[in-house]
């Protein structure tokens, strides 16, 4: 198995923003189409939430995490703002 995937979401400009890797875009079938990529060889699945994001939005990202092919998919607050 691989290096862990991080995912961070966070709202900029009234826009929720998705980070994984290298790529930074406010287009969730992008990230999706990462996530299915990376998944054959992911460890485990960390996704970052800003405190500024509704937990709708987050439990639909962790939900695209598994339906992507994430066994192993972990959330935790990001508040400091990264």
């Amino acid at each position: 198995m691989g290096e862990p995937v991080i995912l961070t979401i966070s709202a900029e400009g009234g826009f929720v923003t998705y980070e994984l890797g290298e790529v930074k875009t406010q287009r969730l079938p992008e990230i999706k189409a990462l996530l299915s990529r990376l998944a054959p060889t992911a460890k485990q699945t960390f996704v970052k939430v800003g405190g500024d994001i509704p937990f709708q939005e987050a439990l639909d990202v962790i939900s695209t995490c598994k339906l992507c092919g994430h066994s192993s998919v972990a959330w935790f607050p990001n508040d400091n703002g990264q």
